[in-house]
């Protein structure tokens, strides 16, 4: 079983790049990932989870990304698959599909379907199917106004607690919700790896404490994500201040403007503007950025 400290400190939840056709783009993706792993503090890279528009991918083009990914990653930083399904069946196929792709590990995504409600023991039946596949797993932590999707503390630190699974993507978007879940599961559970995905309060919860982290916003933006992530692991609270202010507008024009949802087409628009990808095209359900959102 991979230690999590193997994975690395700052991962990069890489993008799906698009032809203005809307089919998937290897070569762009090869630039994508090579651009991302250009910056010395990448550890590793993240495809095919939300910020690769993962659930408007076959199981063919997932398969493509990751053996795409894989081929450039290696020998240079770890990758860990997303792994998005709505039954634990399909979930062990597309494991095994990363595990013979060369994944180091898998992020698994709660089912939708525990969106609306889920019975007593599903999360652990759920996660011991899964971890048939015999790769390690990371947690996906939604926020708590995910309703039952979101794990409540008692049940991650139960997921936490099993051989298979190494580590939580916490992305509760509450700076308490945070602080609560990495007080407790690093109590419970010492060698277990909590990693900061709140792309909004990634300072707060850098300087909370964090084993590592796992955004989108380290593939936008690797240099000064990287640069935060070591200025709060070494108390540096002014430098880490001087890096938040920097990024604070890129903040609040990608993650927080109304709807949110867009924040995935606003990290392609900002690639393309930068000159880091070619086509900002998005799948639906997105739709492209509207020009006040371009602006």
């Amino acid at each position: 079983m991979i230690a999590m400290t193997a994975i690395g400190s700052v991962l990069a939840a890489t993008v799906t790049p698009f032809d203005e056709e809307g089919r998937l783009d290897l070569g762009a993706l090869k630039a994508h990932i090579e651009d991302v792993l250009s910056c010395p503090g990448i550890a590793g890279v993240v495809p095919n989870a939300h910020a690769g528009e993962v659930d408007a991918l076959t199981r063919e083009e997932r398969v493509q990304v990751l053996r795409q990914v894989v081929a450039v990653a290696r020998g240079r930083a770890r990758v860990v698959a997303g792994v998005s399904a709505q039954s634990a069946p399909e979930a062990v196929l597309l494991a095994r599909d990363a595990k013979d792709a060369g994944a180091d590990a898998i992020l698994l995504c709660p089912p939708a379907a525990w969106l609306i409600g889920r019975a007593p023991g599903a999360v652990r039946m759920f996660f011991e199917e899964v971890g048939r596949a015999g790769i390690p797993i990371i947690v996906f932590q939604y926020a708590p106004w995910m309703g039952n999707a979101a794990y409540d503390l008692e049940t991650l630190s139960e997921i936490a607690g099993m051989e298979n699974v190494v580590g939580v993507k916490e992305a509760s978007w509450e700076v308490l919700a945070y602080e609560r879940a990495f007080r407790t599961l690093k109590a419970r559970h010492p060698d277990f790896a909590v990693l900061s995905a709140n792309d909004e309060h990634l300072m707060h919860t850098y300087l909370t404490g964090c084993d590592g982290t796992l955004v989108v916003y380290a593939a936008l933006t690797p240099a000064l994500i990287c640069e935060l992530y070591d200025a709060c692991k070494q108390g540096d609270y002014a430098r880490a201040r001087r890096i938040h202010d920097r990024l604070w507008p890129i903040t609040e024009a990608v993650f927080s403007v109304p709807p949110k949802s867009n924040w995935c087409v606003r990290v392609k628009e900002g690639l393309k503007m930068m000159g880091r990808l070619s086509s900002s095209r998005v799948r639906s359900p997105l739709v492209p950025a509207s020009p006040d959102e371009i602006s």
